[in-house]
């Protein structure tokens, strides 16, 4: 699970919503413990802040209902990112104070404030610097753990590439569909029902009009997560088997899900068809870089649910 590096976080939109958390608030959250992660711990300040950069990056209406809902789905990613962090030190992957500026300087600049002022600017807005510095922290050091540990089991032979570009041939004339979807992992079967109810509540918030990219960046478990969830261009058969047969009946522009498959749920997004044609056949180069991701992707997963698997978690809301 590569998570967005806050991709679509809409500082420029806070103006439009209520300043910060009340102070008595605030103090109250820091002393509260939201969630124990084998021996760190989770506060209620930490937990509150991002959920208003949840809220503020999808765009959704800041309401107490909407911060209960949207809560719940936070922690979650909370509790993975410091497993994330705890393995990487524990496989001695560093990440350097420059690396995570970096990344804040990209932020600053996107919204038109100088890196120096971009803490104030953002604690005007109810958010905190050092949280969201901390979850791109954790991004980075999954990236490179993945990196290191996966990328060399990720295998993709002459024999893989041919076969793709064989169904392809044999699709000629059949729809190939523009895909955008949101992943919401299962880690864990006592978090089916959690996560089934969490993927609804996302699909409510897409039909009443939030934007299907801000939602996927903020909340999608897939690499896709970074691009919006625009997983591209697919052809039958490449995705899998449940979340092909969705988008058989789909109507362009057309919200399917939650729908059920290997290792979570879908939410999926039809965005264009056409049919397959000589010139949109894939490019043998293209098709060994996705065949490339998609198994990084499903290693980073499984190792994902390991940790979650052996971790002890407590959560305490």
């Amino acid at each position: 699970m590569l998570r967005a590096l806050l991709m679509a976080f809409a500082i420029a939109t806070a103006a439009a919503m209520p300043a910060a958390l009340p102070a008595p608030a605030l103090a109250q959250d820091a002393l509260r413990i939201a969630a124990v992660v084998n021996d760190e711990v989770i506060t209620g300040l930490d937990l509150a802040v991002r959920t208003r950069m949840a809220i503020l990056s999808a765009q959704l209406p800041d309401t107490s209902e909407m911060r209960n809902r949207v809560a719940r789905q936070v922690l979650r990613a909370m509790i993975d990112e410091r497993l994330m962090l705890q393995e990487a030190a524990r496989q001695s992957v560093t990440v350097q104070q420059s690396e995570v500026d970096a990344e804040l300087s990209k932020l600053a600049e996107r919204n038109g404030v100088p890196l120096d002022q971009f803490g104030s600017y953002l604690a005007q807005n109810g958010v905190l610097l050092e949280p969201l510095a901390e979850q791109i922290r954790a991004t980075i050091a999954w990236s490179k753990l993945v990196n290191r540990q996966l990328r060399p089991q990720a295998v993709v032979t002459e024999e893989d590439v041919d076969e793709v570009l064989r169904q392809a041939e044999t699709n000629r004339g059949q729809p190939q569909r523009r895909v955008s979807e949101i992943f919401l992992a299962v880690g864990q079967a006592g978090e089916e029902e959690e996560i089934r109810r969490g993927a609804e509540r996302l699909i409510e918030q897409i039909r009443g009009g939030i934007p299907f990219t801000a939602v996927a960046a903020q909340f999608s478990d897939s690499a896709t997560a970074a691009v919006g969830g625009d997983v591209g261009w697919v052809l039958p058969g490449q995705l899998p088997p449940e979340v092909d047969e969705a988008l058989q009946s789909m109507q362009d522009g057309q919200i399917a899900g939650p729908i059920r498959a290997a290792g979570g749920y879908y939410i999926l997004q039809l965005r264009g068809q056409r049919s397959i044609t000589a010139d949109a056949q894939p490019d043998r180069e293209e098709v060994r870089r996705v065949l490339l991701n998609q198994q990084l992707e499903l290693l980073a997963r499984r190792y994902m649910r390991d940790l979650r698997r052996d971790a002890f978690v407590e959560i305490r809301v």
